[in-house]
């Protein structure tokens, strides 16, 4: 049977491992590294700074700059989570309120940094639903208001 007791952060030790001193090096020659310290004769790793930066090949035009460049990437791009009404139909009874919220708490939409989302036509809704999206196709948005429904579009777009 163990006992519990005896453990707990009350109860650490340090571990009696073996540590290696550090190599003395330029100490003489008898020391075995004196001179040139382990270094060798000459060339660039015999220098004090004898280090390249990351990505130097020795004066050849490096790799990241032989390969082409392809495209534009825009900074100011807007991504959107574009949902069908027809998975808000199926999950969501008639005269019920449908936003960015509720929509992530029923894991219809599964992240949480994206919060722009656009409503898109499926099918034609058969019962009213209050809808709160950022962007909302025309003929979706005729079709909720038909059959009572309400559509709210909010302008927070910006976030990514």
């Amino acid at each position: 049977m163990i006992n519990h007791t005896y453990f707990g952060l009350h109860n650490l030790m340090q571990i009696k491992a073996h540590k290696q001193r550090c190599k003395r090096v330029g100490r003489g020659e008898s020391s075995g590294s004196g001179k040139t310290s382990g270094r060798g004769h000459k060339g660039q790793k015999a220098r004090k700074s004898g280090h390249t930066k990351f990505g130097f090949e020795g004066g050849q035009t490096p790799l990241i700059r032989r390969l082409p460049k392809r495209g534009f990437k825009n900074a100011s791009r807007k991504e959107f989570k574009v949902l069908s009404i027809d998975k808000i139909l199926t999950f969501f009874p008639p005269k019920s309120t449908v936003n960015f919220k509720i929509l992530r708490a029923n894991n219809i939409i599964k992240t949480n940094k994206l919060k722009n989302v656009k409503l898109v036509r499926g099918v034609k809704p058969i019962h009213p639903i209050s809808v709160t999206v950022n962007k909302i196709s025309k003929a979706l948005k005729k079709d909720i208001e038909n059959v009572g429904g309400v559509v709210t579009i909010i302008s927070n777009i910006g976030v990514k």
